[in-house]
């Protein structure tokens, strides 16, 4: 099975290569989280342990008889922030 990101990936790996002067992998992935990244058309940042944090939407299902269609099953609740959606960073991971 082909990997869909890859692509995504190859761009911001070599954006990180230029913007760290090298190939040195370690300077690289030094210089990835400085970058701004985009997850699924969201503003995303990438934390020095390597998770990607973005906001995360909080859906509710509805009750029978309140859908619209056929597939409209879910309404937005709310939309957690980054920081409370994801643990903090473990310091031994930095």
């Amino acid at each position: 099975m082909e990997d869909d990101n890859l692509g995504r990936r190859a761009v911001l790996g070599s954006a990180a290569m230029a913007q760290a002067g090298t190939d040195d992998p370690i300077a690289v992935n030094k210089a990835m989280p400085a970058m701004p990244v985009v997850y699924f058309g969201r503003p995303a940042t990438l934390r020095a342990d390597g998770r990607l944090l973005c906001d995360v939407k909080l859906y509710r299902v509805k009750r029978p008889g309140q859908g619209r269609g056929p597939s409209d099953y879910y309404t937005a609740a709310r939309t957690l922030p980054a920081f409370e959606a994801f643990l903090p960073m473990n310091p031994a991971c930095a």
